[in-house]
């Protein structure tokens, strides 16, 4: 085992851990040594805080014969950008499906990685794997130089939603290169190459299948992408088009529509003329949103 990968668990997961998967070994020796040692430690005559050091140098011991230890600093070592003096890595007990992740914090003199896992996971090692592998290989490339990782990233969304809908196509493609590595390695993956193709092809339905083909290949390629590779590929090329051209953005407001107005009748055309009064050069092919379309509707009456 190699002393400068740190790898500290929170004590409480290995309480836990310890905990469930002894109940898994009743009737085995390591479950009946367990027992004993636990019950020797209630029967001394020693001081609630000697008491409460003991439990704990009992449980990171079965801990450690239990293989758990082991079998996370094993996966650790296979991301050869955890291997230095300055990043410890540590493993926490999380409540909820949602909060299970890594995360990376970075100080001046200190980075660590925070593996947030349901304790429960311990009981199915094969999945706790493939979550580990993709949740560090995800901390790789934030550490690795190559992958110019930025934690502040330009998104490049005229607003909030558009920059929410680029960060979540992002994070899909991210995932899909994470996973395509990870299957060249010869690791199973949480999700499959069909089920993430699927994704794609669903997020990225303004583009044609052969786009979301060639995206999917390049993710696939495991070629050296960088995270503003994946950025650009996560924009929406209809954000800098106007709505007659078959983009998204009002020519004259210039925010997001995604319902324009797009049949012009009799009673609609002296909205026309009204726009026109403010925008001469354009026409009712370019596009408007409602919100523009209302907005000189009401003009309209308003001189009446």
């Amino acid at each position: 085992m190699d002393n400068s990968l740190q790898v500290n668990f929170d004590p409480t997961f290995i309480e836990e851990a310890v905990f469930l998967l002894m109940r898994t070994k009743q009737g085995d020796k390591l479950y009946r040594d367990f027992c004993n040692e636990k019950e020797e430690i209630y029967q001394e005559n020693i001081s609630s805080d000697e008491r409460d050091n003991a439990f704990k140098s009992l449980y990171e011991k079965y801990f450690r014969a239990l293989g758990l230890e082991v079998f996370f600093k094993n996966i650790c070592k296979d991301s050869p950008h955890l291997y230095k003096p300055e990043i410890q890595v540590v493993v926490k007990r999380v409540w909820q499906r949602k909060h299970e992740e890594a995360e990376l914090y970075v100080q001046p003199h200190q980075k660590t990685v925070y593996l947030g896992i349901l304790v429960r996971r311990v009981l199915d090692l094969a999945f706790l794997e493939s979550f580990l592998r993709h949740e560090l290989t995800r901390i790789s490339d934030m550490l690795a130089l190559d992958f110019q990782y930025s934690p502040h990233p330009v998104l490049g969304g005229k607003n909030e939603i558009e920059d929410n809908l680029i960060r979540d196509r992002f994070r899909l493609l991210w995932d899909t290169y994470i996973d395509a590595r990870l299957r060249g390695k010869g690791y199973t993956t949480i999700r499959s190459e069909i089920e993430q193709t699927r994704e794609i092809n669903e997020k990225f339905f303004f583009l044609h299948p052969s786009e979301c083909k060639e995206i999917i290949e390049k993710l696939n390629d495991c070629k050296d992408l960088t995270q503003i590779d994946l950025l650009r590929r996560a924009g929406d090329p209809r954000s800098v088009k106007i709505l007659g051209e078959g983009g998204l953005r009002c020519p004259l407001c210039d925010f997001t529509s995604f319902n324009p107005i797009e049949h012009w009748d009799a009673e609609t055309l002296p909205v026309v003329d009204e726009i026109k009064k403010d925008y001469p050069y354009w026409e009712p092919g370019q596009g408007i949103c409602p919100q523009c379309f209302d907005l000189y509707s009401l003009k309209i009456k308003a001189e009446v």
